[in-house]
């Protein structure tokens, strides 16, 4: 079975206009659904605007931007536990114990373009609420490519199993053997999952950049600490842009 991931390609729009520099919101829009959403500058200026003027010449110079969204098959992810980052990673399976997942809300579940499914976890009682080291690991069959930021969104569920810390690494090894060892993965992120002011259930949450040059076909994501404590957390879907 293989699972759908999201993937933002984006241009960059840049007027010469004038010594200021002027920001505008980039509209992302998912041809196979209604849904359209607004992104701000944290990822790229939309626009930027300065003039260059002699005696007898204003100049003007202007570059066309685009956003397409485009949908890539990954195989499918593994729900891992009981992790550090660059640690050995703790395969979960499912079940109803604790460090297990229902089989209905497995981590599949996090690529569907779903909001009313979700990933939900139980978490051991013994693990620190402020590193949780709960997660999952993925290989995608696009090949390697830069990450250039990762999007959240919560569960239809209680909003205290919404994550709100989270680390991701890369890794450019693709058989579980070697995916399981902490040696094969580069942090690339740790902080917010930018859910922290959504409490609407079923809804995206701010897109957090990822600063980050290499290239990477595997990412391994760590959800370090939720937003209240309690046995379970769960989210609906994970964005991985580039």
């Amino acid at each position: 079975m293989r699972d759908y991931i999201c993937f933002v390609l984006s241009g960059i729009t840049c007027e010469i206009v004038g010594s200021t520099v002027v920001s505008t919101p980039i509209t992302i829009v998912d041809t196979t659904s209604s849904d359209v959403t607004s992104i701000t500058d944290d990822i790229t200026t939309a626009r930027t605007t300065s003039t260059t003027t002699d005696d007898t010449t204003t100049t003007t110079s202007t570059a066309t931007a685009f956003l397409s969204t485009t949908y890539l098959v990954v195989e499918n992810p593994v729900a891992i536990y009981n992790t550090k980052v660059g640690g050995t990673s703790t395969e979960a399976t499912a079940g109803s114990l604790f460090n297990e997942y229902p089989s209905s809300y497995n981590p599949s579940k996090l690529f569907d373009k779903d909001l009313s499914t979700s990933h939900r976890f139980r978490v051991a009682l013994n693990v620190d609420s402020s590193e949780l080291g709960v997660g999952f690991y993925l290989t995608t069959v696009r090949g390697p490519f830069i990450l250039a930021a990762v999007r959240f969104a919560t569960s239809k569920s209680s909003e205290q199993r919404d994550p709100t810390i989270f680390t991701i690494e890369g890794s450019n090894e693709t058989s579980k053997k070697m995916l399981q060892q902490g040696s094969s993965w580069q942090l690339l992120y740790n902080g917010s999952t930018g859910l922290e002011a959504v409490t609407e259930r079923g809804h995206y949450g701010e897109i957090q950049v990822i600063n980050s040059i290499h290239i990477f076909c595997s990412f391994r994501v760590l959800v370090m600490k939720k937003r209240q404590s309690g046995q379970y957390i769960e989210y609906s879907e994970v964005e991985l842009l580039s």
